[in-house]
């Protein structure tokens, strides 16, 4: 795949997690590249089937989350997810196109304007958004204990974040999954014994139509009653061993601690977020790891 002509615009030195490194990323009429020290990737747009943008836990950076098939291979690697990590905060961004503001609207619709400024996450998602062609998914009404839009917890032993959304859940960020709701057989809680057999966490567990089970563990017990209740409310089956009733919650004192802070961006992206269209082109695209050091053909 040959670059022909000057790339649109180009974000230097943004920070991925998957594949991990800093890259120039430069954006092409037909593809996005990532420029790094040792490899270079090339993205067709076409090969995006979905995109992403999630708020930290911090408060202090977005997950910007490229969902590919194919993926793309480094070796024997194959990374099914681009994973971005933007901060919120510092100077703005800002930006001169290499289009005109017409060959912009002719083939865009308006989506970019010559000149973009904002902040980093914000120019980028909307570059991405127009130049992939589709709308970005982004949390709904779920918070955990603290108000925030993801669950911290492990899959396979690794340290993340659980996002439930309004169609699925995605884990970020290694490996990366998502899995949506019709895709679920049904989901598992089941409590972790501490110390003097008090359960200070639980784990969660999805049964897929295919037969896979992705395990979470290591969930903080003041977020059971709240995931608990946004299953439930998805209508997604809850199977326990206890004679199959759900493991009720554990006591504890509900924190109203907010630590969330109003995102004019987000609340806008949140205003069609996890809209996607209803042809759905990606429905074969659910639950495919992202690449790591033992994710080997």
């Amino acid at each position: 795949m040959q670059a022909v002509g000057d790339a649109i615009m180009t974000f230097d030195e943004i920070q991925t997690l998957t594949p991990r490194g800093r890259y120039a990323i430069k954006p092409y009429p037909s593809f996005l590249q990532l420029h790094g020290k040792t490899f270079d990737y090339k993205i067709p747009y076409d090969s995006v089937t979905r995109l992403f943008l999630l708020p930290h836990n911090d408060q202090k950076q977005m997950f910007f989350v490229m969902a590919l098939d194919p993926p793309i291979r480094q070796g024997q690697t194959r990374y099914y997810f681009i994973i971005f990590l933007l901060p919120t905060e510092g100077d703005d961004f800002e930006v001169t196109l290499s289009l005109t503001e017409q060959e912009l609207e002719e083939r865009y619709g308006g989506k970019m304007t010559k000149h973009m400024s904002g902040s980093l996450y914000e120019v980028f998602s909307r570059v991405m958004r127009a130049l992939v062609g589709k709308k970005i998914t982004v949390p709904g009404t779920f918070k955990n204990s603290n108000e925030q839009c993801a669950i911290s917890c492990s899959n396979r032993a690794t340290s993340g974040y659980l996002y439930p959304l309004d169609k699925g859940f995605i884990f970020v960020h290694k490996p990366a999954v998502y899995i949506k709701f019709d895709a679920i057989v049904s989901v598992n809680f089941a409590r972790m014994s501490g110390s003097a057999g008090i359960s200070r966490s639980f784990d969660f567990e999805l049964e897929l139509r295919d037969g896979n089970v992705i395990h979470f563990s290591s969930i903080m017990k003041e977020d059971y009653t709240r995931l608990f209740e946004f299953v439930t409310k998805k209508e997604i089956r809850v199977k326990n061993s206890n004679k199959g009733k759900p493991v009720q919650p554990v006591d504890y004192e509900e924190d109203e601690t907010s630590g969330s802070e109003h995102d004019a961006y987000l609340e806008r992206m949140k205003a069609e977020g996890d809209n996607y269209d209803s042809e759905d082109e990606d429905s074969d695209f659910v639950a495919k790891a992202s690449g790591s050091d033992d994710d080997l053909e």
